[in-house]
């Protein structure tokens, strides 16, 4: 009798040459455009004495001195008949957006670097090419800007921190996430809501560590134990418990700064909104056509989610919302979104500085930060 499953959790041709150090010598791509064949490798194209077969046609050295000395500088394997692949000529580096580098190493040292003992740390993955952590690592979901061992299938809480759930399935029978068949045992269920307890402790604290300026630990822990103190006699009534749980959490991480960032619009902010309406209601407008009943970012909003410890962006620039100018210029949202030029100033949040500025109201020059 079973209710809970617990998760386990190239050969390249002759006439490619290595490039050096950067930056490439002259003479390097002299040397190798004179390994360039006369002809093309099928024999149907011979060039004129004063060219070779480089990339696809036939080149002098003049005209093909740049496309080679570039590839030679990125560090990648040049082959005459084909042009710049993107292998790297030192089998040691990689291949990041072009160019080849020694990668960043997941070397778990703790030194202010997002480096693997960071990444790791927050569930997430590491990327080799920056440096920096990457996306939720797998079995992972984002929720409230950290990564949660936490998986929905179908709109049900499958598992939470590595304890899987039973569930009806469309034949009406209770089964675990496999499809065997479970059998529900209330003489039991206090044993498994203590091993279910001491997974959601995790989860306890990972809450009050993103919000400890918001978030009283004892609000979290006082939903959890008002759910699993219940009374259940039935696998539906303990199911129903698990997705009260799951939604509550939710509902407080993502509300605890009274407001979640959605995006940037690529639309970029001009007067002359599409139709109506205009100003303030039009740039709403323009956030909700991108992102779904989301508005324009306050200033205030802005801020409350730095506060509050949601991860925003770490690039870009958008404009904000500010109301009544704070300046003896007229800072005042463009004059309500309705304006553009040097008559009036708005305000915009530079992501990467972490920082709101003023800015004259150039047209198509930033998007618009939204929050729903």
């Amino acid at each position: 009798m079973k209710k809970f499953i617990v998760s386990a959790f190239l050969v390249l041709p002759a006439v490619f040459l290595f490039a050096p150090a950067l930056p490439v010598h002259a003479d390097a791509v002299t040397d190798l455009y004179n390994t360039c064949s006369v002809q093309n490798p099928e024999g149907t194209l011979k060039c004129s004495a004063d060219k070779r077969y480089v990339a696809g046609s036939c080149k002098t050295e003049t005209e093909a001195r740049p496309s080679i000395q570039d590839c030679l500088n990125r560090g990648r394997v040049f082959s005459c008949p084909a042009g710049c692949t993107s292998a790297c000529s030192d089998s040691n580096k990689k291949n990041c957006n072009g160019t080849c580098i020694t990668p960043y190493a997941d070397d778990g040292v703790d030194d202010g670097v997002d480096d693997g003992k960071t990444c790791a740390a927050a569930f997430l993955t590491f990327n080799d090419c920056t440096g920096k952590c990457g996306s939720c690592s797998a079995g992972y979901e984002l929720i409230g800007g950290k990564c949660v061992n936490l998986a929905m299938v179908e709109g049900r809480v499958a598992s939470l921190e590595g304890v899987q759930l039973c569930f009806f399935n469309e034949e009406g029978k209770y089964v675990d996430p496999q499809g065997n068949s479970c059998e529900f045992d209330p003489s039991s269920i206090n044993i498994r809501l203590n091993a279910f307890s001491s997974a959601l402790d995790a989860l306890v604290q990972l809450v009050a560590a993103i919000f400890p300026n918001i978030i009283n630990i004892t609000d979290v822990t006082e939903i959890i134990n008002s759910i699993i103190e219940g009374d259940y006699t039935t696998a539906q009534e303990f199911q129903t418990m698990i997705t009260e749980l799951y939604e509550q959490i939710t509902d407080i991480i993502n509300g605890a700064a009274g407001v979640s960032f959605v995006g940037i619009t690529t639309a970029k902010y001009t007067a002359g909104f599409t139709g109506a309406p205009k100003g303030y209601l039009g740039a709403n407008a323009v956030c909700a056509a991108q992102f779904t009943g989301s508005h324009v970012c306050t200033n205030e909003e802005i801020l409350a989610l730095y506060n509050t410890g949601v991860t925003l962006p770490t690039s870009g620039k958008a404009w904000i919302s500010g109301g009544a100018p704070g300046h003896s210029e007229p800072a005042n949202d463009c004059q309500g979104w309705s304006v553009t030029g040097s008559v009036a100033y708005g305000r915009y949040w530079n992501f990467e500085k972490i920082s709101g500025w003023l800015s004259q109201c150039t047209p198509d020059l930033y998007g618009f930060a939204c929050c729903k």
